[in-house]
């Protein structure tokens, strides 16, 4: 729960960890066994692995994360669910080669709900982007697999560099530089 916070899910309050740890863990004796093996890949997800990855996302999404003191001064309290963003960032830890994480800037931006069956259309639309560039990575003589190492993240899975990609271009709005400038710079260097 302190890494989800770190990580800037704040639905985690830290006076409710405990019992937010225990829904995870109640999730996860739930629906771990249905989960394809850890070592499977994000472009190797069948049709029955889309499934389960559904059903585990919507087992997740509502269940509690805290209780929250109403904003306006009220006497009552709210019930903070895991959310879109705390489900997507949990999967990725139970399966980091497959599953990728988002935020809400990643999915509103992508025209996405933060529903189980967008976050499906999500990972089918991470899997084309990692096949489109296996073959501009082919080209360069470099194999997809290795692609997190020559770009200086050897500990990255794929499905984190397309997080971080995501991250910096649409919940940070920074577009990355063009060819022309980027071969300015080299010869600055």
């Amino acid at each position: 729960m302190v890494w989800l916070n770190q990580w800037g899910c704040r639905q985690f309050k830290k006076s409710d960890h405990d019992a937010a740890a225990k829904e995870v863990k109640a999730w996860y004796e739930e629906f771990g066994p249905q989960f394809f093996q850890s070592s499977t890949s994000l472009l190797s997800l069948n049709e029955a692995d889309f499934v389960v990855i559904e059903a585990a996302y919507k087992g997740l999404v509502d269940r509690l994360a805290a209780n929250r003191v109403e904003r306006d001064g009220g006497e009552g309290t709210i019930e903070v669910s895991f959310g879109p963003v705390g489900t997507a960032k949990i999967l990725f830890v139970v399966r980091p080669k497959a599953l990728v994480p988002w935020d809400n800037a990643i999915f509103v931006g992508l025209g996405l709900d933060g529903s189980a069956s967008s976050y499906v259309s999500y990972l089918r639309m991470a899997a084309k982007w990692l096949n489109e560039l296996g073959q501009i990575c082919q080209s360069k003589g470099i194999a997809l697999a290795d692609l997190p190492s020559v770009v200086g993240r050897p500990r990255s899975p794929l499905p984190k560099l397309i997080d971080e990609y995501l991250w910096v271009t649409m919940t940070k709005r920074c577009k990355p530089p063009l060819k022309e400038l980027l071969e300015k710079w080299v010869t600055w260097a």
